[in-house]
């Protein structure tokens, strides 16, 4: 696996890549009264159940890793947070429903896309290490992707706690610069100049059909 085939814009999630709906049920990561304790916990919980795809990934094919992963980004990633920042302005002409089906392209597509990317295991492990406190109470957990045998891939999340007060993921940072929702937003913007939301569902859904194909 190499590090191209990781990261890149807007085929992650961030990535990952890196990039990156709470929309799929599951119960939320334990909550600790430090918390930068709680935010490191979210992110090995999602390392966790990444890892455990892999390892059974020949044996659980494309759509049974994508089963496997749906709750592990929903409780780890706050995609309700990250779809919003992703589009962009444009979400304030969104009524509603068009809201709730971005959010739910965005969400597959982000599961799809880690199904694909780390679709098996090398050896590969995954070091989640300290956490740095920035302005508005969100905090960065620094981690690692540790391939067998090649140079460490540096992924940092942006966290912030949500409505129950559980720190989830908000952004992810390849080799700790490039963010996630930015190069999304990117995307995004041209692709709902030209299309509004239904052009970006279509191929939001339409890159998730070829993924399974792969």
């Amino acid at each position: 696996m190499t590090r191209s085939s990781i990261f890149s814009p807007l085929r992650l999630v961030a990535a990952c890549l890196v990039l990156f709906v709470g929309l799929v049920g599951g119960h939320s990561p334990a909550r600790a009264a430090d918390p930068a304790v709680a935010a490191q916990g979210t992110v090995q919980a999602f390392y966790d159940a990444l890892l455990d795809s892999m390892k059974q990934g020949k044996t659980l094919g494309f759509a049974g890793r994508v089963k496997k992963l749906e709750p592990a980004v929903a409780k780890a990633y706050d995609m309700d947070v990250m779809t919003r920042l992703a589009v962009g302005s444009a979400w304030t002409d969104f009524d509603d429903a068009t809201k709730r089906s971005v959010k739910e392209a965005f969400y597959r597509y982000t599961v799809a896309t880690y199904a694909n990317r780390f679709s098996s295991f090398d050896g590969e492990r995954f070091e989640v290490g300290a956490v740095k406190a920035i302005q508005g109470q969100r905090q960065v957990v620094q981690t690692r992707l540790v391939p067998a045998g090649d140079d460490p891939v540096i992924l940092n999340y942006l966290m912030a706690a949500d409505a129950a007060g559980v720190p989830r993921i908000t952004d992810v940072f390849l080799n700790g610069t490039i963010s996630q929702v930015a190069t999304t937003r990117s995307e995004f913007t041209a692709v709902l100049r030209q299309g509004g939301a239904a052009g970006l569902i279509a191929l939001l859904d339409k890159r998730v059909a070829e993924m399974s194909k792969s």
